[in-house]
């Protein structure tokens, strides 16, 4: 995460549980999608989500980005390796 900031890029966390998601942003300094608008950071450095929140018609749907490709993608299988 910390080299990723170090880049400018933002961190997109992506888990299946809500719970999950929201100690990871904490384990790692960004903010949880729902938590946003009252943060600090206003998730400047990217923020976690849940994968039910990633299409379209979600309540959401307005945070989730549109370009990825400054997100730096972090799913939770991975954090497991």
């Amino acid at each position: 995460m910390a080299k990723a900031h170090d880049q400018g890029r933002r961190v997109l966390i992506i888990t299946h549980r809500i719970q999950l998601g929201e100690a990871l942003c904490d384990r790692f300094g960004v903010d949880y999608v729902s938590e946003i608008h009252t943060s600090d950071t206003g998730g400047l450095l990217g923020y976690g989500v849940c994968v039910d929140s990633l299409h379209k018609d979600s309540r959401l749907s307005g945070y989730i980005p549109d370009n990825f490709c400054i997100y730096t993608i972090v799913e939770r299988h991975i954090l497991q390796l």
